[in-house]
């Protein structure tokens, strides 16, 4: 499985949140107006083409937080850059699944 087809199987499993109350944004990513990381990333076999570059904003109730990161194990081994607070009964992350994406399906996908 490529690159694009792992980044989609982490969007659904973030969209599947929404079903416990969690609110998600997906956004295209500032990176891909830098030109020097579209240089450095942007060409490259190993990596997500620059129009797929896109960050992934989760707001969840506190209280559900774990399930995110269940939900993701159970599909994937991926890799990206992440950020996130949290605050009155809110979680909000960050993921950036953008020029940091990598990873594999996991197995008996």
């Amino acid at each position: 499985m490529n690159l694009i087809e792992l980044q989609n199987k982490v969007i659904i499993a973030a969209v599947r949140l929404t079903e416990i109350g969690a609110v998600v944004t997906l956004t295209p990513s500032r990176g891909r107006t830098i030109e020097s990381t579209v240089e450095k990333y942007g060409n490259r076999d190993d990596r997500l083409p620059v129009n797929r570059w896109l960050n992934c904003n989760i707001e969840i109730p506190k209280e559900h937080t774990g399930k995110v990161y269940d939900a993701l194990n159970a599909i994937v081994s991926a890799s990206f850059d992440t950020g996130g607070c949290s605050g009155k009964g809110i979680t909000k992350l960050d993921w950036e699944l953008d020029w940091s994406f990598t990873g594999s399906i996991a197995e008996g996908e």
